[in-house]
């Protein structure tokens, strides 16, 4: 567990896909490293209780280390810190996202604890679907689906009904990032309470694809170093675009 929530991630050249990838004995390395350890451990207790007490010292091979493997996508590395620790620890699924979150986004799934703020408005929020809590047939014939959603301020339960269900469950995947625009509107039956009419559901890849075309970053001469530019212009060699 603390390998794959990332504690010997400092490790130089060990990825935590290394360890649990099986080798060629179909063994992984982790449970090579163990019986390592074991072995070791045995072999010093035997020298210790010799009769003539000698101290040869018997060379146990170490493990080799595994070949290359393929590496977790970022969202399934932070679904493993969250699945076990419970929060992510290296970053955040919409971390890659934060342009659209900031200068996008009109609200935040805390802020929609009160709906009441943004009555008769249309806003814009993004989002990570985490889990997909139900999906079926309610009582009355209609098609229902309640998913879980998050985003950096916290998490929601959203449920959608009949036409709206059919219409935008294809994007309710678990891990997807997800972009809403939506009106806050009384409710149906319920006029002193207020609730989501979905307008339309994007994939936040998409949104930051053809609505982010350029960005200004504004520098600060007097304060501006030599380590800063080589910072920079190593940032920009290694992401070109």
């Amino acid at each position: 567990n603390m390998i794959l929530a990332g504690a010997f991630d400092s490790f130089n050249d060990l990825y935590r896909e290394n360890y649990v990838e099986n080798t060629n004995n179909n063994e992984s390395f982790l449970d090579l490293l163990i019986k390592y350890g074991q072995n070791f451990q045995l072999d010093k207790n035997l020298q210790t209780n010799t009769l003539f007490g000698t101290n040869d010292v018997i060379e146990i091979a170490k493990p080799k280390q595994p070949a290359a493997v393929e590496l977790w996508s970022d969202l399934d590395r932070l679904n493993k810190e969250r699945d076990l620790i419970g929060v992510f620890i290296s970053s955040h699924p919409l971390d890659r996202y934060y342009a659209v979150l900031h200068d996008m986004c009109t609200a935040t799934l805390d802020s929609l604890q009160n709906k009441e703020q943004y009555a008769n408005t249309e806003i814009t929020f993004a989002v990570i679907l985490s889990e997909i809590l139900k999906e079926g047939i309610s009582k009355n014939g209609k098609p229902v689906g309640i998913v879980k959603i998050e985003d950096y301020s916290g998490s929601m339960e959203l449920a959608m009904f009949g036409e709206d269900w059919s219409i935008w469950k294809g994007f309710f995947l678990k891990g997807n990032a997800l972009y809403f625009t939506a009106r806050v509107e009384p409710h149906k039956f319920r006029p002193d309470t207020f609730e989501l009419k979905i307008s339309s559901i994007q994939c936040l890849t998409d949104v930051k694809e053809q609505r982010i075309n350029f960005a200004t970053i504004i520098i600060n001469l007097n304060t501006l170093t030599n380590n800063q530019l080589l910072s920079l212009q190593t940032l920009l060699h290694k992401n070109p675009g």
